[in-house]
């Protein structure tokens, strides 16, 4: 049953992705007053797994005097990349950067109670908060898979 729960839960982890909407009110200004350099990040950002990684754990289904329990315990990273949908051609689309960062999920048993820690790749001290909203909005598409894969192993017999 692991080999398939791990299967199954990656396949659906591995499609999580999410956009979170514009932000025309976002301050492109750091504390100096020096003028962040990727302005885009005020537009609509996508933001999408690029990898699972090290996904451990394990799924049991289990009978006893005519009833069936099932239980999981997953943790696993996320690596995502965000960006702002910029139309080629349109203005900053050459300057549009990309984001990267990672989700760890520890001790995952269902889709309630989540609490990721959200780290990443380098550090972007004024465009971080733009990022979090991106990245929130990732957390919430996890929680749509890591869901609709808990359904799925509850139809599953022994």
């Amino acid at each position: 049953m692991t080999a398939w729960a791990k299967d199954d839960l990656k396949s659906r982890l591995s499609a999580a992705a999410a956009e979170a909407p514009m932000d025309a009110e976002w301050r492109r200004f750091d504390e100096s007053g020096a003028m962040e350099d990727d302005g885009a990040l005020a537009l609509p950002l996508t933001i999408s797994v690029t990898s699972v990684a090290s996904l451990e754990g394990n799924a049991h289904v289990l009978s006893s005097r005519g009833a069936t329990k099932r239980f999981f315990e997953f943790s696993f990273d996320l690596e995502w990349e965000a960006k702002a949908v910029v139309q080629p051609g349109e203005e900053g689309a050459e300057k549009a950067k990309t984001y990267q960062g990672k989700l760890a999920y520890v001790d995952v048993a269902s889709a309630a109670n989540l609490e990721p820690s959200l780290t990443f790749k380098k550090r972007h001290l004024v465009s971080e908060k733009r990022l979090r909203v991106a990245a929130d909005a990732l957390k919430s598409a996890v929680a749509t898979a890591i869901h609709a894969f808990s359904q799925e192993f509850d139809t599953k017999g022994i």
